[in-house]
């Protein structure tokens, strides 16, 4: 038996600006729940077009992994997101500061199944969110 390793990746760089998504949503297996209950748009940032996100906002993984990667930036104040396990804990965490350049942030632990972005008020945006997916074949 063999298997491939495939990266699936939501990017909001197919939708224009100003583009309107609603509350929840879902794009390429992820599942998007902004808290509030609001819209969400579409904006350029440095990275690109981004979901302009709050407070939060959670994203639930196609399916259970070990590893993701985002692209996102603040510009006010850290916003902490952090990867949880199907009973709600915490495996880790990253801060997205305010202008980092790198923009790029790694989560890892055996069984993500969400993100969940805390962030006490603060806007940030969201250029994309990835997680590899493997194949198993004959």
């Amino acid at each position: 038996m063999s298997s491939i390793t495939l990266k699936n990746c939501a990017e909001f760089s197919l939708f224009p600006v100003n583009w309107q998504l609603p509350d929840r949503f879902l794009l390429a297996g992820f599942e998007f729940k902004n808290a509030s209950n609001q819209q969400w748009d579409i904006r350029n940032t440095v990275n690109g077009h981004s979901l302009h996100a709050s407070n939060g906002t959670t994203i639930r993984t196609p399916t259970i992994v070990d590893h993701l990667n985002i692209a996102a930036i603040t510009m006010a104040h850290p916003v902490v997101v952090r990867a949880l396990d199907s009973s709600g804990a915490t495996l880790s965490q990253a801060v997205v500061n305010p202008h980092d350049p790198s923009s790029e942030y790694e989560l890892s632990g055996n069984g993500i199944v969400q993100i969940v972005f805390d962030d006490d008020g603060n806007e940030f945006y969201l250029a994309r969110v990835c997680v590899n997916l493997t194949i198993q074949t004959n």
